[in-house]
């Protein structure tokens, strides 16, 4: 019915919103959501999208390390193939600004699940732009530089880095600073958190590097090390602040318990004035990531197998 669209838009919004939430909570099985996906192939809303493309990263983060992973990303690229080919990389003449931002949404997500030719598209994109051939049209830069960052090496990072010293639009070069964050080798990213805590970056601007690592799916564990090694920085610059918990905030995206227990021992010598409910909803979050994976990691994979 959902597939059919027999529910208006916020009704197919809820059903999948809830399905996931159901099996994260160990209600049902995370299979039984990603099924119920399969049916949402022919959906047109910005905002169900939204919410698809959200519980498929978390399901994402949850297997990363797992064998099967594969036929996961297998099964993502089969979720976001229709959309992703239906709206192409051309923006259509009067389309709607909900049309454009599912564009960039479906696209990032079929390269990020591995689609070769969405890949290789947004390569070259990119290699016109630092030509100088052909800019990279406005709604497409961030879906272009993201994937570029997560296919690309050293080369690409030098390219993407200047471009990021070179501008003076806020947007574009938050959308950069992202990008430099995306990059699976771990030097190049250790290299963007260095530079983010410099003294000639922006105020928020470490904050957001730590969150963008966070959601690095090979290099997550580069921001809680440097969360460690630098945190008397943190505390003397952010302390006190509206923004100095959501430097813990992003750490929930762990799945090992090793990870929990880590950030209380190392709490437990801190000062955590302003920080002990965001302590405790992350260690709590880490724990139920990790039950959920013990729980449907067997029926995930017997699911996938089939992609």
């Amino acid at each position: 019915a959902a597939g059919n669209k027999k529910f208006k838009p916020s009704d197919r919004f809820g059903i999948i919103r809830d399905a996931f939430a159901l099996s994260e909570v160990g209600q049902t099985k995370t299979s039984s959501a990603l099924k119920l996906t399969l049916s949402y192939t022919r959906e047109e809303s910005y905002n169900v999208w939204t919410e698809i493309a959200s519980d498929l990263s978390k399901v994402s983060n949850l297997i990363i390390g797992q064998s099967y992973y594969p036929s996961f990303e297998r099964y993502a690229v089969k979720i976001f193939s229709r959309v992703a080919k239906h709206l192409s990389w051309e923006k259509k003449k009067g389309e709607s600004h909900s049309h454009t931002l599912l564009r960039s949404l479906a696209l990032y997500n079929l390269g990020t699940y591995g689609d070769r030719d969405t890949i290789e598209k947004a390569m070259d994109y990119f290699n016109q732009e630092i030509s100088g051939k052909k800019q990279i049209p406005s709604d497409l830069r961030g879906v272009v530089f993201n994937l570029v960052a997560e296919n690309g090496g050293e080369r690409e990072y030098e390219a993407i880095l200047k471009l990021f010293l070179n501008t003076n639009l806020e947007e574009e070069r938050d959308r950069l600073l992202r990008a430099l964050c995306f990059f699976k080798d771990k030097k190049l990213t250790s290299q963007t958190l260095r530079m983010a805590f410099g003294d000639k970056m922006h105020g928020q601007d470490p904050l957001k590097a730590i969150a963008y690592i966070m959601s690095n799916r090979y290099c997550k564990d580069l921001s809680w090390d440097y969360i460690q090694s630098s945190w008397e920085g943190i505390v003397k610059r952010f302390a006190g602040g509206h923004l100095y918990n959501r430097f813990i905030q992003p750490l929930g995206v762990f799945i090992d318990e090793k990870y929990a227990k880590g950030i209380e021992l190392f709490f437990a010598k801190k000062d955590k004035t302003g920080l002990e409910r965001t302590i405790n909803q992350v260690v709590e979050q880490i724990q139920s990531n990790a039950s959920w994976l013990a729980r449907d990691n067997q029926d995930l994979e017997k699911f996938l197998s089939q992609f």
